[in-house]
């Protein structure tokens, strides 16, 4: 029997998820020039996440949550870079792969929450906010594993057990300030605006 060939996902398809969804609730009006050249006006429809913060304040908590995220990864490539024993196992190995995997997709939510404001559309709040405190939450579980296996690994090794001690507090401090900023971004006083745009006549 024939076996019908696998579809693979083109680069595009992934460019056209991440377009709907950073532009989700957004509806394109054409318009056309003298020239006949048509140009696409993005109008969003969707309801405004208002961070209730004036601009300095603003600053400051997103400065904050980068101080944090930068001391807690920070904290775990020193622990993970150590010359231990327990660093060359295969468990722990495979959780700071885990923990790294995390830590870049919460980088990734951190870099678009600063670009935005404090008025926010569904699809920034997505990208932004939401990502950052979703990473931040998997990433501090994922650095809790590691600090655990450390504490097993400083059992099982008879050497090194105060590095692995040194490294398993490290690991543990890393995920206390991912879920302390996690918990000051949420403590944000925010409201949800309606919103009253109106689409522009399109150009015949």
């Amino acid at each position: 029997m024939s076996q019908k060939p696998k579809s693979k996902k083109k680069p595009r398809d992934l460019h056209s998820r991440v377009y709907r969804r950073y532009f989700a609730q957004h509806e394109e009006v054409g318009h056309l020039d003298e020239k006949g050249r048509v140009s696409i006006e993005r109008i969003y429809r969707g309801s405004w996440t208002v961070q209730l913060l004036d601009d300095a304040a603003l600053r400051r908590e997103r400065a904050l949550l980068a101080l944090l995220y930068v001391l807690a990864a920070a904290a775990f490539v020193f622990a993970a870079l150590r010359d231990l024993p327990g660093n060359r196992t295969w468990y722990l190995s495979a959780a700071h792969v885990l923990a790294f995997a995390f830590l870049a997709w919460t980088l990734v939510g951190l870099f678009n929450y600063c670009s935005d404001g404090a008025r926010m559309t569904v699809g920034e709040y997505r990208c932004g906010a939401l990502r950052f405190r979703q990473g931040s939450l998997l990433s501090g579980a994922a650095l809790g594993a590691c600090a655990l296996l450390y504490l097993l690994c400083a059992a099982l090794f008879k050497t090194d057990r105060g590095g692995h001690l040194f490294c398993a507090a490290l690991s543990l401090a890393a995920a206390a300030l991912l879920l302390l900023a996690r918990r000051t971004d949420l403590r944000v006083p925010c409201e949800t605006i309606e919103n009253t745009a109106e689409l522009p006549p399109t150009s015949d």
